[in-house]
């Protein structure tokens, strides 16, 4: 409500024109109408014009324009005015005003259809040969059926031929991999290596996943299903570094094992997380030389 007018200026976001009889008030953010007037008086002049709860309604108000009545003398540049009206509350066009914070995708908007995650069938182990060199602790295959992103360190490679085993230690950049003492002799030798596959799961904007993971495994298979976080944008799937585990907190275990000819289904939430990422990392060991016959799925719905 606008109380002090003067004549001829420009006062807030009034514009008073000096028209003999008439104020005219622009660049407002409502169409004044007549019962939003409320009182006009020239303080100049010592003139009431319009003031309803006293009686004097001598003024009218219509398409922005005040009118005085022909009983008043004239306007006066420099006239001082006190006018009072009744106003809306101030609507705002977001666009014109920085200071809002327009939520495009409302939370209940803000979700994903399901995805699958994980879809294989028949995931096989890598199968190479070693090519010489007589270690117990060396795998050496010049093929390159392995490498740094496809093989699990910490799990099983086993020597096809009587299902002698090993663990991976590490696995280097070329066609080598470190395992502890589990066969008198690589040499020769043809092993199943476990593999592993990494999933990404982006939550960035979400604050909440839910994971339903269906895993069968065949005979003489195992397979292990993990989950990792990170906050770090340069983590990626390629390994496991620059993620924490996170299968404790998302599984409520450190990690599932899923034995030989094995069905394990479960649903789990995880709500209210500031995650950047999760990562769901799958690793299945093949004890024989028989085919792969298993099928892993994951879905996610994310919001």
């Amino acid at each position: 409500m606008k109380d002090k007018i003067v004549v001829g200026s420009d006062e807030g976001s009034y514009t008073v024109t000096n028209s003999g009889r008439t104020i005219t008030l622009t660049g407002l953010y409502f169409v004044p109408k007549q019962e939003q007037l409320a009182y006009v008086f020239n303080k100049t002049q010592d003139k009431l014009y319009y003031a309803p709860a006293e009686g004097i309604a001598l003024a009218t108000l219509a398409g922005g324009v005040i009118t005085i009545a022909s009983t008043f003398p004239i306007l006066i540049s420099g006239d001082i005015l006190h006018i009072q009206m009744w106003s809306p509350n101030r609507g705002f066009d977001p666009n014109l005003d920085s200071s809002k914070v327009i939520t495009q995708n409302p939370e209940y908007a803000h979700t994903t259809s399901v995805e699958t995650l994980v879809g294989e069938t028949n995931l096989a182990n890598a199968r190479a040969t070693a090519d010489g060199g007589g270690s117990a602790t060396s795998l050496v295959d010049a093929t390159g059926a392995f490498s740094v992103a496809n093989i699990a360190v910490g799990y099983e490679v086993y020597a096809t031929a009587g299902s002698t085993h090993a663990t991976v230690l590490s696995v280097d950049s070329g066609t080598a991999i470190t395992t502890t003492t589990g066969v008198t002799d690589w040499s020769s030798a043809a092993y199943s290596l476990p593999v592993v596959k990494r999933y990404e799961i982006n939550m960035d904007t979400y604050k909440n996943v839910t994971i339903h993971y269906r895993l069968t495994t065949g005979a003489n298979e195992t397979a292990y299903l993990k989950v990792y976080g990170t906050l770090d944008a340069t983590a990626t799937v390629d390994a496991d570094t620059n993620w924490v585990d996170e299968s404790t907190t998302v599984l409520g275990v450190s990690g599932l094992t899923i034995t030989p000819s094995t069905t394990t289904e479960a649903i789990k939430h995880v709500t209210n997380t500031t995650m950047l990422k999760y990562m769901v990392k799958l690793v299945m060991e093949n004890a024989s030389s028989s085919l792969a016959n298993n099928v892993f799925s994951v879905f996610i719905k994310k919001s």
